[in-house]
């Protein structure tokens, strides 16, 4: 047995999960778009995209908050700070994903593809 084989951690596994489901889900979208019509437009979901700015202001603070509190972190919380983190990036990306079903309209899920990715970036495990 080669104990020097490389492993995947379980946080690694988390954000692949995440990952792919969250580009699974628009993969879906996608396809379901091509072939049906949107069931509101834009300016029909109002309050739907109300609540999408408000979410991605509040995550984006939550993760900036995160980004901050984790340097002051015991190590052993240093986990559980970054799978919050990248909870907050997949939902908005999920969030972009839905209204994308709802409108028919990307333009949210692309942003939230992009934030979920950074914020895997900012905090990987690899680098503390």
């Amino acid at each position: 047995m080669n104990n020097n084989s490389p492993s995947i951690k379980p946080e690694q596994l988390i954000r692949l999960a995440m990952l792919s489901g969250a580009i699974l889900f628009g993969v879906v979208v996608w396809v379901q778009r091509r072939n049906t019509p949107a069931v509101a437009t834009l300016e029909e979901s109002a309050g739907l995209i109300r609540i999408a700015q408000v979410m991605w202001v509040v995550f984006v603070g939550a993760v900036a908050g995160l980004w901050f509190k984790r340097r002051d972190a015991r190590a052993k919380a240093q986990p559980t700070y970054r799978i919050l983190a990248y909870a907050a990036g997949e939902a908005l990306a999920l969030l972009g994903g839905v209204i994308w079903l709802i409108t028919g309209s990307p333009s949210w899920y692309g942003p939230g593809m992009v934030f979920m990715v950074v914020v895997f970036m900012l905090f990987n495990p690899q680098h503390g």
